[in-house]
């Protein structure tokens, strides 16, 4: 922030690549020391212009006829109780013409300078927007491997599944076979045992018949 005599000010709004001098319409705007109420004040939605407001809008009148040099004329104005309204329009005058080549100059200046502004800002959205499309690229890119590792995962599940089923009716039919060959065994057993009780029945048979018919 720029001082002056000393003191903070803010920098100045005017265009710094426009030559006020040019000629042009151009809005005014004066204001009285410390914003006193110098000019005069609002009764009933009027402005009463004091002594010194009437001096002020007078001296603003006389400007035109001090400065015919100038080739000024005069718009529309008003003199509030702390400020001062105006606009002026500037004409071609001795002033602004020589200076007519360099003004252009500054104004193209100041085109350029607003057009290359515009180019940069134009470039970073691109450059944002390329970004952000990369990002999204990226993301679908890591999104179809890990939809691609999620459809693995779920086959090498299915092909265990498919194994462990496998496994278990393998185990099944095992025991199957074992518990058939087991009935089997117990089967033959069986029928043994019926055989020789059969046996042991018949010799005791022969037996008694036998002491029988000693005895007769």
């Amino acid at each position: 922030m720029e001082k002056y005599k000393g003191k903070y000010r803010i920098p100045p709004a005017r265009l710094q690549t426009w030559d006020y001098a040019s000629n042009g319409m151009y809005f005014i705007t004066i204001c009285t020391h410390n914003r006193e109420h110098y000019f005069g004040e609002i009764i009933n939605g009027e402005m009463k212009l004091s002594e010194m407001g009437m001096i002020a809008e007078t001296e603003w009148l006389k400007t035109f006829d001090m400065r015919p040099d100038m080739n000024l004329e005069l718009d529309a104005f008003v003199v509030m109780p702390n400020h001062f309204h105006a606009i002026i329009i500037i004409g071609e005058n001795q002033y602004n013409t020589q200076s007519d080549s360099q003004s252009d100059m500054d104004t193209q200046r100041g085109a350029d300078m607003v057009r290359g502004a515009d180019m940069g800002r134009r470039a970073d959205m691109v450059r944002r927007a390329d970004m952000v499309r990369g990002a999204d690229m990226g993301c679908r890119a890591d999104m179809g491997r890990r939809a691609d590792m999620v459809r693995g995962a779920d086959m090498g599940r299915g092909a265990d599944m498919v194994r462990g089923a496998d496994m278990v009716r393998g185990a099944d039919m095992v025991r199957g076979a074992d518990m058939g060959r087991r009935a089997d065994m117990g089967r033959r057993d069986a029928m043994h045992c019926v055989s020789t009780d059969i046996t042991d029945i018949t010799d005791i048979t022969d037996g008694i018949t036998k002491i029988l018919m000693e005895q007769s």
